[in-house]
């Protein structure tokens, strides 16, 4: 098998030298997304920036050797005349080690459940971490373009946690798009159940039945993203979990709402069995 090497520069001045097998590489590689919008003389009008690091959808499989794929979508509005920038996009690490790109774009809507087919589809090899461009063809005044940059974390990856609770104090849920869902809210339970006016989450650092890895937790913010490419950031004023730590998040969605703007139902219960019972009107 082929490696992939990792070098770090350490606070001693130090280079340390690491080989990655795809396992590794799978546990660490992100994937870097930049949207610029040009106007007619290739001046920049604006830039958006975000870093897909998607635990929920990185999967192993046995086929021919193991395999590791991030997967997730963008759907972002420049102005009300123009049609959305609708994208689908997976970093995929073979066997070998050899990252590949793939980038779909839709006319209106890049949601895993969307029956729309892309207008254009591009596989890209990526060679020595090297960006790529995407040009839209479909917004040409402001001229859109998407680079995309993967990236090897330096950070071990997430563990699975033993008797721990998810504690948070005033705590704040957004999602991609910056909408709040809740905020000033601490919870402590092993397994916690949140309902907002915008959706319902279930969570735990411990696996439960029917539930999967949908992101994981780090210092004071916990990222989940479910399969239909929602992502939300949870940050609390107090740590998820010491420094330098980071875990798995075990969880499921649900598109159940509370009755009003506003309006949160939440529980938390260190008993599996009340958490399921709980989880039967989720």
């Amino acid at each position: 098998m082929r490696y992939l090497g990792l070098v770090s520069l350490l606070f001693s001045g130090l280079v340390h030298a690491q080989t990655l097998n795809t396992e590794e590489l799978c546990a660490r590689m992100e994937l870097n997304v930049e949207a610029f919008a040009f106007g007619v003389n290739g001046k920049l009008l604006e830039k958006k920036k975000e870093t897909q690091r998607v635990s929920s959808n990185k999967s192993w499989s046995s086929n021919g050797g193991k395999q590791c794929i991030i997967e997730t979508g963008w759907t972002s509005v420049w102005n009300e005349q123009d049609a959305p920038l609708a994208l689908r996009f997976s970093l995929e690490a073979k066997a070998n080690n050899v990252l590949e790109l793939n980038v779909k774009q839709y006319e209106t809507n890049a949601r895993y459940d969307s029956s729309e087919k892309p207008i254009l589809e591009k596989t890209f090899r990526v060679d020595s971490m090297q960006s790529i461009m995407w040009e839209s063809p479909l917004h040409k005044i402001p001229q859109l373009m998407v680079r995309f940059t993967p990236n090897i974390s330096i950070r071990e990856r997430p563990s699975d946690l033993d008797k721990l609770n998810i504690a948070a104090k005033e705590m704040i849920v957004t999602d991609q798009n910056g909408s709040v869902w809740m905020e000033d809210m601490s919870i402590n339970g092993r397994y916690i159940t949140i309902r907002t006016y915008k959706g319902s989450v279930a969570l735990s650092y411990y696996p439960f039945p029917g539930a999967k890895v949908i992101g994981e937790a780090s210092n004071k913010t916990m990222t989940l993203e479910s399969p239909e490419g929602l992502r939300l950031k949870l940050r609390s004023q107090t740590p998820f979990l010491a420094q330098g730590l980071t875990a798995n998040v075990y969880g499921l969605f649900s598109s159940k709402k509370t009755l009003k703007p506003g309006s949160i139902n939440s529980g938390a219960t260190d008993k599996l069995e009340k958490f399921m019972k709980n989880l039967q009107d989720f």
